[in-house]
């Protein structure tokens, strides 16, 4: 069986980007937890990472007021067009566009840049007349008029990932001689914040069903969680309607290219982060020769098989135990030095005994696990990761649960966002899923045996099997395509390096660029020698001499 849900972009990523208190920038990827495409937490990677320390990681500055009001949830304003099948449910309340395909608004100032709204079908193929408004958000070229090149488009990942909150955070990272000759664009996918975001907020399941808690799951255990995910897809359902079905990553390729056309480019210019490398990958399968320069950064599996979950998974347990502990152990600032394997494995045995034994624990292990991802995709977080287990210890589990918070995208309530929807509609109209409730049984018991500490539950593909999506697979690249610059991190658990080298392989003429460090995606993170071979292979079309940087 093969069940893909990444935990990094692809797995998840809802990425807000932010600058932490070291004056760095990282970025977070918000995890997903099932091993599947890089596509998941659940939300969430892209370049630059918030700080947890500073505000709530799902608060958005970007729109700028009520900038967005137009077109905002794919509405135009008028409410009298229900749109929604004539279901007397919420979702037929649900309001679709009668707009012009293709139609940009014009361009109007939001905070530091500046902000629009593409009319998309609802359904690419077929009579379906009704249309959705995707926010975009621009940052225009800043130099001469005359030595203007085109758009970059960027996708920071998820999926779930906020285009417009992405370029506000990275648009200052960006390289000058990449701005001086294209506007930087992004934009919000179907289904995410201002082009008709899904918020369902199924967060109920967080503990039962995506919770990497106990070991295994009884045949039982499996029904009833099916139960809970059964009862929070026709929540979603009763609420967002159709466009659960048109939210899926080749209905977003098919809006990329509408975009593209929109800006008045002739070719694509793209940087895909984690699940927006799956993105670039449908784009290069439908429209091959609209292709100028692509970026995939972090590769996810376009079909995983269970190789690669299994990688997937060994790649977290190999980053906490190689990665993570050497840091702490050469850190004059890490107080558990060579002790963070030992310690942290000595409080997930309590946490996973006491749940066994119907007891609360004094550390919840899913908390311990996810803040153990986080630093394992966020390179700046190793430290502090290992001073919070160290506190753990001790009996103060607070600095624990502000990386978990910051893992899951906790709101300003306290409530956990890593899961509200988006994702999972994104994720199952991504992927086909036909699992029965055995081989998640034994999904669950073999992804134990390669990853003891990060194993997840068959959550995401049980979910999919209940959400009543028809998932439909990226299409393979078949056709000649431009030569595409292809990026992996050699210590990348969410997207471990293996995914882009392969791909590197299967696209004729293409490269890959290799990050010899840790961290979840490479561009824009701060390494020289990747952000100069990127931007210039942007800047020129010509792959890199360089295959690796340290």
């Amino acid at each position: 069986m093969t069940v893909v849900a990444s935990r990094g972009r692809p797995a998840t990523l809802v990425e807000v980007t932010r600058r932490i208190n070291s004056g760095l920038v990282a970025v977070v990827v918000v995890l997903s937890l099932v091993v599947a495409a890089c596509s998941s937490g659940g939300s969430s990677g892209t370049p630059r990472t918030p700080d947890p320390d500073d505000g709530a990681a799902g608060d958005s500055s970007s729109t700028g007021g009520d900038e967005e009001s137009e077109g905002s949830n794919g509405s135009s304003g008028d409410e009298a067009d229900d749109g929604g099948g004539g279901e007397d449910t919420e979702a037929s309340q649900m309001v679709f566009d009668r707009g012009t395909v293709g139609e940009l608004t014009p361009w109007r100032p939001c905070d530091t840049m500046e902000c629009s709204t593409l009319t998309v079908p609802l359904v690419h193929d077929g009579d379906d007349d009704r249309t959705i408004n995707l926010a975009l958000i621009r940052l225009p070229t800043t130099g001469p008029a005359d030595s203007r090149v085109g758009s970059v488009l960027f996708n920071p990942g998820g999926p779930g990932g906020s285009g417009i909150e992405f370029l506000n955070g990275a648009a200052s990272w960006v390289p000058g001689s990449l701005t001086d000759s294209f506007d930087l664009v992004s934009w919000d996918p179907r289904g995410v914040g201002d082009s008709l975001g899904i918020d369902c907020n199924p967060n109920a399941l967080e503990d039962s069903l995506y919770v990497p808690d106990l070991d295994g799951r009884s045949d039982d255990e499996i029904e009833d969680l099916a139960a809970d995910a059964a009862q929070a897809a026709t929540q979603c359902r009763s609420e967002y309607g159709d466009l659960l079905d048109h939210v899926g990553t080749n209905d977003t390729v098919r809006d990329l290219d509408l975009i593209r056309q929109a800006l008045g480019d002739e070719e694509l210019t793209y940087v895909g982060f984690s699940y927006g490398t799956l993105i670039g990958q449908g784009y290069l399968s439908m429209f091959p020769d609209r292709v100028r320069a692509m970026v995939l950064d972090g590769v996810v599996a376009r079909e995983p098989t269970d190789a690669d979950e299994e990688l997937n998974l060994r790649r977290f347990e190999e980053v906490f135990e190689q990665r993570i502990a050497q840091t702490c152990q050469a850190a004059t600032d890490c107080v558990l030095g060579a002790d963070l394997v030992e310690v942290f494995d000595d409080l997930l045995a309590q946490g996973r005994s006491a749940l066994e034994e119907g007891r609360e624990p004094d550390v919840e292990p899913a908390h311990l696990v996810r803040a153990a991802e986080l630093a394992g995709a966020a390179k700046f977080a190793h430290v502090r990761f290992a001073n919070a287990v160290e506190a753990a210890r001790a009996g103060d589990s607070g600095p624990l649960e502000e990386l978990w918070g910051f893992a899951v995208a906790v709101d300003d309530t306290g409530t956990p966002r890593l899961f509200n929807g988006a994702f999972e509609a994104i994720w199952c109209g991504s992927m086909a899923t036909d699992e029965t409730f055995a081989e998640l049984v034994d999904y669950q018991d073999r992804i134990t045996a390669v990853a003891p500490r990060f194993a997840l539950t068959a959550g995401l593909p049980l979910v999919c099997m209940e959400w009543g999506i028809e998932g439909e697979a990226v299409p393979a690249v078949t056709d000649p395509i431009p030569p595409v610059l292809v990026v992996g991190t050699r210590w990348d658990p969410s997207t471990p390096w293996e995914f882009a080298e392969r791909l590197a392989a299967e696209l004729n003429g293409s490269a890959l660029l290799t990050y010899e460090g840790d961290g979840h995606t490479a561009y824009l993170q701060g390494n020289p020698c990747i952000d100069l071979a990127v931007t210039n292979y942007l800047l020129d079309v010509e792959l890199p001499v360089v295959d690796s940087c340290s």
